[in-house]
């Protein structure tokens, strides 16, 4: 049981899916005693928020990514790439000065790769442990495996029964 512990639940801000994906998650968290708080920014808190008007809430905003008008996202991706890496960094400057005002004792992360620390049981949710891209695929394999390689675990919420 979860009795009184403190866990954050942030999920990435593209778009309504993360957060969408974090309902299940908070209701679990709260039926085995957890005190949760949101940490999301944009649609995703005020969708959170809604689900659960009366949890507590504090803002991490998160790099505006464009999509492509074109089929294919491979460029628009490339060229917002170093802004990613820099929304990951910034993530885990707030992350370090938050953890402690807001007293956390876990943390589950949706695709946030910067919402971690190495001694505070932090949990990764994806569903891209090995992402396809038709150009420098090993060398976005391991960066990806890295960041992962950050959390105490990685649930991968793609089977009916996942965590």
């Amino acid at each position: 049981m979860l009795n009184g512990k403190r866990i954050l639940v942030a999920p990435l801000d593209w778009g309504l899916g993360h957060a969408t994906r974090c309902v299940p998650i908070v209701q679990a968290l709260q039926a085995r005693g957890a005190h949760v708080v949101l940490g999301a920014d944009g649609g995703p808190l005020e969708l959170l928020r809604g689900e659960f008007p009366d949890l507590e809430h504090v803002r991490i905003p998160g790099a505006h990514i464009r999509y492509s008008r074109s089929r294919s996202q491979l460029w628009s991706m490339l060229r917002q790439f170093p802004a990613m890496l820099r929304s990951v960094q910034a993530e885990q400057a707030l992350f370090d000065r938050l953890r402690g005002e807001l007293k956390l004792d876990g943390v589950v992360s949706d695709q946030r790769f910067g919402v971690r620390s190495p001694d505070l049981p932090s949990v990764l949710i994806t569903h891209q442990v090995f992402p396809f891209t038709p150009i420098a695929q090993p060398a976005l394999r391991k960066l990806n495996l890295r960041h992962i390689a950050r959390f105490h675990r990685c649930w991968v919420m793609d089977e009916p029964m996942a965590p």
